[in-house]
């Protein structure tokens, strides 16, 4: 049986987190985003411990799956889009809090920022690149992930 990673804060130290995420720069991210914050911290996308770098998007974009340490499935990317505006502040912090209305949800540890091939991804997870596609709005106005 795989190991599910759950990514919480222990209770004991959730104060200290907190402090630490106080001091640190800020991403404000929408309720999609935070739905994915919850996917990862509840292990729901184990092995995952956090959102996908590049290497694991194209690892799954290619082959739907993740293939560092054994083929494991998985066939949606799971990425933190942000504006060119957020990559050009915010590359090359060592860590960076997230936001959602006001209140921080997670801290990001080590963040790689990458383009957004957004019509790959649309060609390849959902076989159109027709931005008609609800989702494929959604994807076609960001530009870079973490």
């Amino acid at each position: 049986m795989e190991e599910v990673n759950e990514l919480f804060v222990p209770e004991n130290k959730l104060n200290l987190a907190l402090a630490d995420a106080s001091a640190l720069p800020t991403i404000s991210i929408t309720k999609l985003d935070l739905e994915w914050v919850q996917v990862l911290a509840e292990g729901w996308a184990s092995p995952l411990k956090g959102f996908m770098r590049e290497r694991e998007l194209l690892q799954v974009l290619h082959f739907g799956s993740l293939l560092d340490g054994g083929a494991i499935n998985m066939s949606i990317p799971i990425v933190l889009p942000v504006s060119t505006e957020t990559k050009q502040d915010l590359e090359g912090c060592a860590a960076i809090a997230l936001e959602y209305q006001g209140s921080c949800v997670a801290i990001l540890r080590n963040p790689e920022f990458y383009a957004h091939r957004k019509e790959e991804r649309c060609a390849r997870q959902f076989g159109t690149t027709c931005p008609q596609h609800p989702y494929i709005k959604v994807l076609l106005v960001v530009q870079f992930v973490k």
